[in-house]
């Protein structure tokens, strides 16, 4: 999907963030902490993974705004990217990756705690929302 604007992309996560909280509704304790037969990690392993990450997405775009304040560089809410950054994206999704040590999973943390680390990190990005907005990054 291509975003023309920082609201589309803050509307679009809101959409896949409820999707998550619909799926996750549907899921018991057991379920989510089941790993499957052939490798990969359970549901408690990936919701503790996106809450890594949300977590460290929401610390970077705070220092990005810090900077883009003391800048004080007006943007006009549009967003692009360039054409190798979709190109190489395009290439991405197609690919296999391995995350990170700090965002890997440890497999001890329950769903629940998991999504409410989430919804801190989400409430903290979504409170940037205007700024992202009014800002050049």
């Amino acid at each position: 999907m291509r975003y023309e604007s920082i609201a589309d992309i803050f509307s679009a996560n809101r959409k896949i963030r409820e999707g998550l909280e619909i799926v996750l509704g549907g899921v018991s304790p057991e379920e989510a902490a089941r790993v499957p037969d052939e490798g990969g990690w359970s549901i408690q392993q990936i919701v503790e993974h996106i809450s890594l990450v949300d977590g460290g997405t929401a610390k970077i775009c705070g220092r990005l705004l810090d900077v883009a304040r003391a800048d004080n560089k007006p943007s006009d809410g549009r967003f692009e990217l360039s054409d190798d950054f979709n190109r190489l994206s395009d290439t991405a999704s197609e690919a296999k990756f391995q995350a990170p040590e700090r965002v890997q999973p440890t497999g001890d943390v329950a769903v629940t705690t998991s999504t409410a680390k989430l919804a801190e990190s989400t409430a903290a990005i979504e409170a940037m929302q205007p700024d992202m907005e009014r800002l050049d990054l």
